[in-house]
């Protein structure tokens, strides 16, 4: 099924399939529409085919393209048709927004071909970029740490933690100064009791803050060594402490893919922060007074009213608090208490 438009201001198509694209017919489909400025391939059902990097050249070299997507589908670089070196296409350089998304709970996490293709994104876009949306198991972690970053606003990262380089995302995206949205949808191993900081202790506490204008950061695992709490800045609006995946998807995973999964898939463990631990982590954020939403995941215990009264003391703008409360696991298996987002009843000044 394929579905277009090319309505002003918001021109975008869509392609939504079934079975593997026909490159040459698609190309040629596209270049009669020469006035979009999105597209988007989304691939419904499971993943499994792929997209050739010619399709994506071409796409690119639409005049208006600002906004690339590929969800659901593989991407690869096919050899050259005139010998088997990888092809060296590079794209057009005018997108400013690049996301590439496949679904947590894929059979297969990379592919090898995947790699050489998001590099070569990485590569031509890296100038032009406002948003960039990646799968670690595929992202060129090393590269991307190298490129300077000028224009990136939103940068959203989601997979398993990368463990080469064995480096902090405060050491290696430190060339994207000017980032408002760091969502860090990490997934780490469950043998390790912490989760890696993004400020380790062995960076000095009088480094400046690399991301200066941030409003949103949402970090997976949360834990109260991290420095990164009493750094962050005042234009934060938005602070999200939820543990990747969120506990409940992992549960439900974990009974549903029993067959299919290994018992020790780090996808089906979900980490949950006591309140005690969640209390220790707002207390030390000591200069984000101007914050406005406020997203929770913890494990209910005796300390709860202190939580809740540390991020009133700490967020007196807080308009939006979601919560989500599991009972004590040594009672309940991660039951969920409830799971609420409302209003934070807090006079506006």
């Amino acid at each position: 099924m394929v579905t277009c438009s090319q309505g002003v201001p918001s021109n975008n198509t869509l392609v939504s399939c079934h079975t593997p694209f026909n490159t040459t017919a698609f190309i040629n489909f596209l270049k009669d529409f020469t006035r979009i400025e999105c597209l988007a391939f989304k691939f419904l059902g499971a993943l499994g085919h792929a997209i050739p990097w010619a399709l994506v050249h071409e796409a690119s070299l639409l005049s208006r393209l600002r906004h690339l997507e590929v969800d659901g589908f593989y991407l690869y670089r096919e050899p050259d048709h005139v010998g088997m070196m990888p092809a060296r296409r590079s794209l057009r350089g005018s997108l400013t927004s690049f996301a590439y998304r496949k679904g947590d709970f894929r059979s297969a996490l990379a592919l090898s071909s995947e790699q050489p293709a998001i590099e070569t994104a990485v590569q031509a876009l890296h100038d032009t970029l406002e948003r960039l949306v990646l799968p670690t198991e595929s992202a060129p972690v090393q590269l991307i740490s190298s490129l300077p970053w000028p224009h990136l606003r939103e940068f959203y990262l989601n997979g398993a933690r990368w463990t080469d380089p064995n480096a902090s995302p405060l050491t290696l995206f430190v060339g994207m100064s000017r980032l408002r949205v760091l969502v860090l949808d990490l997934i780490d191993d469950p043998n390790c009791e912490t989760a890696p900081p993004v400020w380790p202790h062995h960076i000095s506490m009088s480094k400046s803050f690399p991301w200066p204008e941030l409003e949103r950061i949402s970090i997976s695992n949360p834990t109260p060594s991290d420095q990164v709490y009493a750094h962050l800045p005042q234009t934060l609006r938005s602070l999200s402490l939820r543990p990747y995946p969120h506990h409940c998807v992992a549960l439900w995973k974990k009974r549903k893919f029993t067959y299919t999964l290994r018992h020790d898939d780090p996808r089906l463990h979900s980490p949950l922060p006591s309140a005690e631990t969640v209390q220790r982590i707002l207390d030390s954020c000591s200069s984000i007074t101007g914050l406005r939403e406020l997203s929770l995941e913890y494990r209910a215990d005796g300390t709860e009213q202190e939580m809740f009264r540390t991020a009133i003391d700490k967020f007196p703008h807080l308009r939006t608090l979601e919560v989500h409360r599991y009972r004590d696991t040594s009672r309940h298996e991660g039951t969920p208490d409830f799971v609420s987002t409302y209003p934070a009843a807090y006079p506006d000044s």
